[in-house]
């Protein structure tokens, strides 16, 4: 690092010489003309650079040596206009920027047209303001609201909706570009947009009544934005219906991105049941397009070649994390753990906004497969795996499981993966990534029930390990939004009071972040777990048995749960 002392002289020279030195030569600096203030004034100018030290002295401006700029009066300097002006044009009040009561989601699509009802300009303005006007010529032909929702979406939503917002490497921007081509993806990123908007609209930051949370037809909650979030949800899901019946026309990447952002929707509406009815779509989606052995040319490739597998690789992981608290696939099996998912899984870890790693969530993975073989006598044979990462035994059983979950270092993943990181993170992914750890091994030890060595590990640790693990990640912090899996499992395991307000404590601050109804429903399913905990331990329940294990308890509920 070079001396603070060694200054390079401006004047040519390329040796380091002191300050005394540079000030006595910047002293005998002079212009070769008076500046033009001391010009003006009819003074001799002292020529001193920069300014010169009379004005300095005088308490004036110093104009420089060089010509300073005229304004003059008029449209011209010389000839016939010369001081010649025009009246200032303004603005016809009746052409407002801001977009009228009842107007059209979609104007340019007459078919699905829906109209919002209520008036917008103060209620969306107010919150969020779009920063000039989008002059892109995708944008051109799209009405001031949708122009809104988009804007939201591309300043806050996308940068949500990934771990880490990496330059250039944001697969969520990158959907912006194909809204001209695609009146799916342009329909749905509306209508994701809207409801989060919704969200933030409606809901107050203050600690949730979460079990009695309010319903949305309640007359407080009738808000435009409600509305346009129902218009443009429905528009989608037409358009959805209107493109499966082109089979040979459709763009597969793109449909994988609207099913992502359909699990989206139902995350900040629910985070119940419906959620699973599109993964369910995309799975036959993979089977249409390996029957007809489809592979067409996306356009995702040509705007992100290195991202066009993303969403198909975000479905599995909502996938995934979707039948850990669900009923024991009553639609149709899990995917099966095959090194061509885990190599997905792995492809998307860098972007990907659950914060899980790639390992862990391989192996819930496994416990899906093996509690969904378990499930069915008929299909229970092992599976068996290739040469995969992390390395699992050919049979597997259910010691082999926990072992693997057991030899995972969280510290050295950290490491690996804090190389991408824009900023020193490595600390925070420790946390997270330890709190997943031994989230992962509850579900596991509550799924498979190895009662040969469930009672060697202290489970009630495990959940305290995770509440102090994930109240080191900052507020502010892009590993917030990855919380909620493991403190809904924490919680679950909670019968101290002092921790189930700790896990409380840390909903309310993902809450408070993101306004996903899913996690108003996590904090709801809880509170039923203590009580029916609190309710056993009343009656004189003794040990652990299946009616006391919270997961088959979620299993038997009749809802299908995804809190992310």
């Amino acid at each position: 690092m070079t001396d603070p002392a060694q200054v390079m002289v401006a004047r040519g020279s390329t040796k380091p010489v002191s300050p005394p030195t540079l000030l006595s030569e910047l002293s005998l600096s002079r212009s070769e003309t008076p500046c033009w203030t001391c010009r003006r004034r009819r003074i001799i100018c002292d020529k001193a650079i920069p300014t010169c030290k009379k004005c300095h002295q005088a308490g004036r401006q110093c104009l420089g040596y060089k010509k300073p700029l005229v304004w003059n009066k008029g449209v011209a300097s010389r000839g016939k206009m010369m001081g010649k002006t025009f009246e200032e044009v303004k603005e016809d009040p009746k052409k407002q920027k801001s977009p009228p009561s009842n107007i059209s989601v979609l104007s340019n699509d007459s078919n699905t047209t829906t109209k919002a009802i209520g008036s917008t300009s103060s209620s969306l303005q107010s919150s969020f303001s779009i920063q000039g006007a989008l002059v892109d010529p995708i944008f051109q032909d799209v009405n001031h609201l949708t122009r809104f929702y988009l804007n939201y979406y591309a300043h806050k939503l996308s940068t949500e909706a990934v771990l880490i917002d990496f330059p250039g490497q944001n697969p969520y921007k990158d959907l912006m570009a194909l809204i001209g081509t695609s009146p799916l993806l342009l329909k749905t990123i509306l209508a994701v947009s809207a409801r989060d908007f919704t969200n933030f609209k409606t809901y107050s930051d203050s600690l949730l009544a979460w079990s009695s949370l309010p319903s949305e037809n309640n007359s407080s909650l009738q808000s435009p934005s409600k509305y346009h979030a129902l218009s443009f949800k429905q528009s989608a899901l037409t358009q959805l219906r209107n493109d499966l019946q082109q089979t040979p026309t459709l763009d597969h990447h793109v449909l994988f991105a609207c099913i992502s952002l359909f699990v989206f929707i139902e995350v900040l509406e629910s985070g119940k049941d419906a959620w699973r009815v599109h993964l369910e779509g995309a799975k036959q989606l993979v089977q249409l397009r390996e029957k007809t052995s489809q592979d067409n040319h996306s356009v995702i490739g040509n705007v992100a070649p290195n991202l066009n597998s993303f969403f198909f690789d975000s479905c599995i992981t909502f996938d995934i994390m979707g039948n850990t608290l669900t009923r024991p696939y009553k639609i149709s099996k899990p995917l099966p753990p095959t090194e061509e998912v885990f190599n997905s899984i792995r492809q998307s870890e860098k972007y990907t906004f659950w914060g899980c790693p790639a390992d862990l969530l391989y192996l819930i993975l496994v416990i899906n497969w093996q509690y969904w073989s378990k499930m069915q006598p008929s299909q229970s044979k092992p599976i068996s795996t290739s040469n995969t990462e992390p390395q699992l035994p050919l049979e597997i059983d259910d010691s082999s499981i926990i072992s693997s979950i057991e030899l995972f270092c969280p510290t050295v993943w950290a490491q690996k993966t804090s190389l991408f990181s824009p900023c020193p993170d490595t600390s925070q992914r420790v946390h997270i990534a330890s709190a997943y750890k031994s989230a992962v091994l509850i579900y596991a030890l509550r799924a498979l029930r190895p009662h040969q060595i469930g009672n060697s590990f202290p489970i009630p640790e495990l959940a305290s390990q995770i509440i102090d693990d994930l109240a080191t990640i900052p507020i502010d912090g892009p590993f917030l939004k990855c919380i909620l899996w493991p403190t809904f499992i924490a919680g679950a395991e909670s019968e101290v009071p002092e921790r189930r307000e700790a896990v409380k404590a840390l909903f309310h601050i993902f809450w408070i972040s993101f306004r996903s109804i899913n996690a108003a429903n996590a904090v709801a399913v809880l509170d039923q777990i203590w009580k029916r905990v609190d309710e056993r331990k009343a009656a004189g329940a003794q040990g652990e048995d299946e009616q006391g294990n919270w997961y088959h308890y979620l299993a038997n509920g009749g809802v299908d749960w995804l809190f992310v």
